[in-house]
């Protein structure tokens, strides 16, 4: 499925999102290239809070993640503090702090103001609260990454775009949305498990402008047929394998998987729009993969990001 959205930030971007209720500890999660489990990168912990401060005193509104994988000229991008608005004044606390490079912040819920349905979540470099200006423009000082309502759940994955930056000076920070539930504006892109199966969700960074080859996915070895998150009746993990599935840049598939542990690699394909065939694509080096422990009922995500498709790095996430 392709269903996805990349949205580059500049200085206020009004994001067309979504996310669902509760907070977390902070831990940062994910597994380094070539798919050993690991701490994600940076010595760093994000920690994750609701704030109680007198800014926002709404309800705690959606459940809202945030991967941070911005690499601008292939070194890792500031570590960055997220607010429930978008002016935070000395008594504002952030509801994600300390997200540094790589790391994967846990769910939380930022608070709508009062007697609103909606509530946001801002960027800003740790330690900062000045809101970026006509001077500056910093997409770091106030950028909007998510907007939600209650009942909605997401994913964001900031992510480098090949774009240059409003000063010429590094590329733009983009964020990568990936819809986990959505029941006020449309169906989720990753799809629901059947019974006595996972879901594995391959997700690819848009490297937008990029004239590799697409990857197709490996998993165990073999190269399975994609998932519709929509299907009524998706197929198992047993169906034939006789359409690998194409990711598109920017794109997720999903892919049903029986409880246990899978290796799950990207291969490239013959080119912009020419699969391998199944034969082609179990024979291929993986040129990245991650080991996945799924149990029945569970839906992962697989988010693959980098410099470039070859110099690609895997973050594992258990989606709530």
């Amino acid at each position: 499925m392709r269903a996805r959205l990349v949205v580059p930030v500049l200085v206020t971007l009004v994001a067309v999102v979504a996310a669902c209720g509760g907070g977390g500890s902070g831990k940062a999660k994910g597994s380094a290239a070539g798919g050993a489990t690991n701490p994600a990168a940076g010595s760093g912990t994000p920690t994750t809070t609701n704030p109680t401060d007198s800014a926002q005193t709404g309800v705690p509104t959606g459940k809202i993640r945030v991967f941070n994988g911005y690499a601008p000229k292939g070194q890792p991008g500031p570590t960055v503090d997220f607010y429930n608005v978008d002016a935070p004044g000395p008594n504002d606390t952030p509801v994600i702090s300390g997200l540094q490079y790589g790391q994967l912040s846990d769910y939380v819920s930022p608070r709508a103001a009062p007697g609103s349905a909606t509530a946001y979540l801002y960027m800003f470099r740790t330690g900062t609260k000045q809101p970026s200006t006509g001077a500056t423009l910093d997409p770091f000082a106030g950028s909007e990454v998510w907007d939600g309502h209650a009942g909605e759940q997401a994913t964001v994955m900031l992510v480098t775009d090949s774009q240059s930056g409003p000063n010429g000076d590094e590329p733009v920070v983009a964020h990568q949305l990936t819809l986990e539930s959505t029941p006020t504006i449309g169906a989720p892109i990753l799809a629901a498990p059947q019974p006595g199966a996972g879901t594995i969700a391959v997700e690819v960074v848009s490297y937008q402008g990029t004239t590799d080859p697409e990857p197709q996915v490996q998993i165990d070895g073999t190269c399975p047929a994609d998932v519709d998150a929509q299907a009524t009746t998706p197929p198992t993990s047993a169906t034939a394998q006789t359409q690998p599935a194409l990711v598109a840049y920017g794109g997720v598939e999903n892919f049903a998987a029986d409880a246990g542990t899978h290796s799950v690699g990207l291969v490239l394909s013959n080119g912009r729009g020419f699969p391998l065939d199944a034969a082609a694509c179990r024979a291929a080096a993986p040129i990245v993969s991650a080991s996945v422990s799924v149990a029945e009922g569970e839906r992962w995500l697989v988010f693959f990001y980098g410099p470039t498709i070859k110099q690609a790095k895997v973050v594992v996430a258990k989606v709530a």
